[in-house]
C-alpha cells in the first residue's frame, strides 16, 4: 500500500519510465542506475549488470558513443502492462521504440524508430510511493545499422 497522498501506482512507475528515458536521451545529467534498487539487475540479451554503479557503467560508453557521433535519441515507452507480483513489486511489460538522427542542427532528418525492443520488468515502490527498477529485461526486436551495438560493451 502506497503512503496516504503518495502518487498512484501507475502514476509512480509512469514517472520513472518518464525520469528513465529523460537520462538516457542525455536530456538530464542524472545518473540511470540512480533509478535502480540498490540490488538491481539490468539485462541486455545476454549481458547483465547488478547494482547502480555497474549500471551506470554500462551507460556510460552508450552516451560517449552518441556524443562521438553526434548522435540523438528520443526513447518512446508504450502499452505499460502493470501486473502487481509480491507487495510493492509491480511486472512492467511493454515496447520502446527509439528515434535517432546525427547532427547538432533541429529538426533532425529521420525516418521510422532505428529501433524497437520489448521490455520485461520488475518496479518496486518505496514507502514514500517513488518507483525503482528491481530487474530491467530488455529484447531488442528491431534495429537498424546506426543503432549502438550493445555487444560491445564490457560486461
Amino acid at each position: 500500500m502506497t503512503a496516504p497522498g503518495a502518487p498512484s501506482v501507475r502514476d509512480a512507475i509512469e514517472q520513472l519510465y518518464a525520469e528513465n528515458w529523460l537520462r538516457i536521451d542525455g536530456r538530464s545529467d542524472a545518473t540511470v542506475g540512480a533509478l535502480f534498487a540498490d540490488d538491481g539487475v539490468l539485462r541486455y540479451a545476454d549481458l547483465t549488470w547488478i547494482g547502480p554503479g555497474a549500471i551506470d557503467g554500462f551507460y556510460t560508453p552508450y552516451r560517449q558513443s552518441n556524443h562521438e557521433k553526434g548522435r540523438r535519441t528520443r526513447h518512446l515507452s508504450v502499452n505499460h502492462h502493470i501486473t502487481p507480483l509480491a507487495e510493492q513489486n509491480f511486472r512492467v511489460r511493454g515496447v520502446v521504440f527509439v528515434f535517432s538522427g546525427i547532427g547538432s542542427v533541429l529538426p533532425l532528418l529521420s525516418s521510422a524508430p532505428s529501433g524497437v525492443a520489448d521490455f520485461d520488468d520488475v518496479c518496486v515502490l518505496d514507502g514514500g510511493g517513488i518507483a525503482r527498477f528491481r530487474e530491467r529485461a530488455t529484447t531488442m526486436i528491431f534495429a537498424d545499422a546506426g543503432s549502438f551495438d550493445f555487444s560491445k560493451v564490457a560486461r
